[in-house]
């Protein structure tokens, strides 16, 4: 073999070798990619898994760290529809539980701004579990207390309501079938300081969706 055809051989073995060692480099490079993103892929999706967990895990304190009174009852007075910003007799629990109320209900939710509590009652009437905060309530309390009704969006109202000597009342209006015709059914509250999951469970589980009109399905967890 000629010298020249042994250079230009080299030369085409040394390409060679250079381009197996750059493939080389480069299915390195893929393989380190790949197994940051894996890294990547497995760090959110744990984070994602945590943050679910804690949704749907309890919210707020222990049932014995809520403050929480005695829940009361009161009979209900009737079922009465009035126009908007009609008066009324006074409702016979505070916060409401039962009585006049406007025609059409609130929308379910978390709100900041007071709902008329004439609205609030008629969804009351419909078996909905209605919480009453107290606008000066800590901040943490209210987070709590929104984070009650996401986990059950369909079936609770939150609105300020002042006054109230606890930082809020569980409210609900029932009907139940060993309640005479006569009867419009007997409202119930429960005032505590702060927000146990347990204790609200506890009174869905009685109370929610057996309102007079029962629009809101009972309680299932």
């Amino acid at each position: 073999m000629s010298k020249k055809l042994e250079q230009k051989q080299q030369r085409r073995e040394a390409e060679e070798r250079r381009k197996r060692e750059a493939k080389r480099q480069q299915q390195k490079k893929n393989l380190i990619t790949l197994g940051v993103a894996a890294v990547v892929i497995a760090l959110v999706a744990a984070l994602v898994i945590s943050d679910r967990r804690a949704a749907e895990g309890p919210v707020g304190v222990a049932a014995g760290e809520a403050g929480c009174n005695d829940k009361q009852d009161v009979d209900a007075v009737g079922a009465e529809h009035i126009d908007e910003g009609a008066q009324h007799a006074p409702y016979n629990s505070t916060p409401p539980t039962n009585g006049p109320h406007y025609a059409t209900p609130s929308n379910v939710g978390f709100f900041t701004s007071p709902i008329e509590p004439e609205r609030a009652v008629h969804n009351l009437e419909h078996g909905t579990i209605v919480i009453w905060y107290d606008s000066a309530a800590p901040q943490s309390v209210k987070d709590d207390i929104e984070a009650l009704v996401d986990k059950e969006p369909a079936s609770t109202l939150a609105t300020p309501y002042d006054g109230l000597d606890k930082n809020f009342y569980l409210t609900a209006w029932n009907k139940l079938p060993s309640e005479g015709e006569d009867s419009a059914g007997t409202g119930y509250y429960l005032g505590c300081d702060a927000v146990a999951q347990e204790v609200v469970d506890d009174f869905r589980r009685e109370h929610q969706g057996k309102g007079p009109e029962r629009i809101i399905p009972p309680f299932r967890g």
